[in-house]
């Protein structure tokens, strides 16, 4: 699924012929147009989303974008998707959820776990009970016999 947020300008190539190729592989598209059909600047906002002013060109001109709601029609009926006409405030949204729900679920990934049975107890517990076996017997230590040479006179 393609989620497309334009006005519609077509700047480009083809949009709607771009759409039935997508459309073929088992893509939707849904338009959402942005702005309005009489024309609007577009706004510029801050860090904090206050907004701060238009879209100037390089003489200083506001940027006006003109919602052209016909292509984004084309685009979603070409794509098997949803038109969505933002207005002012919010958008509803629930017809692009609705579909992503009708969607046919696929696995993505799949998780794979392997559980292993530690066995290093059973020999850290033989190695402790032959430790403890020699601390009880007391097993001698071996002396070597140095020949020490007896000193002349």
């Amino acid at each position: 699924m393609i989620v497309v947020f334009t006005d519609g300008e077509n700047h480009e190539d083809d949009a709607v012929s771009m759409a039935k190729k997508i459309a073929q592989s088992s893509i939707e598209i849904h338009t959402i147009g942005m702005g309005t059909v009489s024309g609007a600047p577009i706004p510029l906002y801050d860090r904090y989303g206050r907004p701060n002013g238009f879209k100037s060109d390089q003489d200083g001109q506001p940027i006006v974008t003109v919602l052209d709601e016909a292509t984004l029609i084309q685009i979603a009926e070409s794509g098997q998707g949803t038109f969505i006409q933002a207005g002012q405030g919010l958008v509803n949204l629930n017809p692009i959820f609705d579909a992503m729900r009708a969607m046919e679920q696929q696995e993505v990934a799949t998780l794979s776990y392997t559980d292993y049975t530690h066995l290093f107890q059973y020999f850290m517990a033989a190695t402790m009970l032959l430790l403890l076996i020699e601390s009880i017997i007391g097993v001698p230590a071996r002396r070597s016999k140095s020949f020490v040479a007896p000193i002349e006179s």
